[in-house]
C-alpha cells in the first residue's frame, strides 16, 4: 500500500476515531487536535502529500488509538494540576512526512506518542516533573523535553527513555539513535 493510501484510509476513519476518543475522555476537545498535524509544518505536509491533501492524519491502525486517547487523559491530568496546555500538535506521522519534519523513526510513525505545546516554558518545566512521576509509575514510557514549551509524551513508545533532560534533574542528555531529530525545535 502506498503511503498516501494509508493516509486516506486513516482519514476515512476520522469520525469513528473522534467518537471513540470523545467517549473515553469525557468529550475532551483535545481529541480533535490529535487529528491535526503541526500547523507550522503545513508546507512540508503539502510537499509530502500534495496541495490537495487535507491537512489531517489519523492512524488507520485502530490498535494505536489507545495511545492517543491515553495521551489526552495525561494532558487532562496535567491541566487538573493547574498546568496550561496550548495544543497537541502531533500524534501519528507516516514515515515520509515524519522524515520530512526531522522526526525520529521509532516514535510517531507507530502512533504511540503525542507532542504537546504548553502555554509557557514554566508550564512545560512543571509538566516535565509531573511526567517524570508518571513515567516512574509506568503510565508513560518516554519523555522528550525540547528545551522550550514543547514536550514529547511517549505513551506507548517501544524505547523507554527521556531526552532533553533527565527526570532526576541532572544536566541535559540525549538518549536516542537519531539525536539530530531531537535537537530541532518542536517538530
Amino acid at each position: 500500500m502506498q503511503e498516501i493510501e494509508q493516509v486516506n484510509e486513516g482519514n476515512a476513519k476520522k469520525e469513528r476515531f473522534l467518537a471513540k476518543c470523545l467517549a473515553e475522555t469525557d468529550n475532551s476537545s483535545w481529541c480533535q487536535q490529535l487529528t491535526r498535524p503541526n500547523e507550522s509544518s503545513t508546507a512540508r505536509f503539502k510537499c509530502t502529500y500534495g496541495e490537495e491533501q487535507v491537512h489531517q492524519l489519523i492512524d488507520p491502525s485502530e490498535n494505536t488509538w489507545k495511545f492517543a486517547i491515553e495521551g489526552v487523559r495525561v494532558v487532562k491530568d496535567l491541566q487538573a494540576k493547574g498546568l496550561k496546555v496550548c495544543e497537541i500538535y502531533n500524534w501519528w506521522r507516516p514515515d515520509a512526512y515524519n522524515h520530512n519534519v526531522g522526526g525520529a523513526p521509532g516514535r510517531h510513525p507507530f502512533g504511540t506518542s503525542i507532542d504537546v505545546r504548553f502555554c509557557t516554558n514554566a508550564d512545560a518545566d512543571r509538566a516535565f516533573a509531573e511526567l517524570c512521576k508518571m513515567k516512574a509509575a509506568a503510565r508513560i514510557r518516554a519523555i522528550g523535553h525540547y528545551g522550550n514549551s514543547a514536550i514529547h509524551i511517549g505513551v506507548g513508545d517501544n524505547l523507554s527513555n527521556t531526552w532533553g533532560k533527565y527526570c532526576d534533574g541532572a544536566a541535559k542528555t540525549q538518549v536516542a539513535k537519531n539525536p539530530k531529530s531531537f535537537a530541532k525545535k518542536s517538530i
